[in-house]
């Protein structure tokens, strides 16, 4: 099953030049826009009491991707997978990437825990950033450097982690308080 659909995915690149640069622009520079989402959020001009919450949640988001990302580490050193372009001669490879192992994918794991930790309390910004999530996955395995499988398990674990950080922000709410004190209003909100 995951190699059919690593070659149903595959199998569509190559054949717009177009759609071609748009999964190469997902699959690589993408995550770097989704991680603006929580410096975005932390400076949102706001109310007070609202911008103390959204710098909660930014701090969360960067809490859930450290998470994440040494998840998919642990897990990079435990699973080994050869990518599709190196075990399949059929696949299209459409970016250069290292021969390394496959599972799990880190640019979804990192995307998708920022997507989780908005999810639950900015939900506007918790979907879009979803739908950018979704949108690196697809390409990943459309480029030809992940099986379905890869982007998959990174996106349950990633966005349980961003799930999980979100719901004890208000964890943050003694440092937020501490730092507020020594830094500008613009910088650290009082919560």
């Amino acid at each position: 099953m995951n190699g059919a659909v690593q070659d149903w995915v595959n199998g569509l690149a190559g054949h717009s030049g177009l759609l071609d640069a748009l999964m190469r622009f997902s699959a690589v520079d993408l995550v770097f826009l989704l991680a603006l989402v929580p410096p975005l959020v932390w400076f949102w001009p706001a109310e007070p009491a609202r911008r103390a919450a959204n710098q909660r949640l930014a701090a969360s988001a960067v809490l859930a991707v450290a998470v994440s990302v040494g998840v998919a580490w642990a897990l990079g050193h435990v699973f080994s997978e050869a990518r599709p372009f190196v075990s399949d001669a059929d696949t299209r490879l459409l970016v250069h990437h290292s021969a390394d192992n496959s599972f799990p994918s880190d640019h979804v794991a990192f995307a998708a825990a920022i997507a989780g930790a908005f999810l639950i309390q900015r939900p506007r910004v918790g979907w879009l950033t979803l739908a950018g999530v979704v949108s690196i996955a697809f390409a990943r395995v459309f480029v030809g450097v992940h099986w379905p499988v890869d982007v998959l398990a990174s996106l349950a674990f990633g966005s349980a982690a961003g799930v999980a950080t979100a719901r004890f922000e208000r964890l943050w709410t003694g440092p937020q308080r501490a730092f507020s004190r020594v830094f500008p209003p613009l910088l650290v909100s009082s919560p």
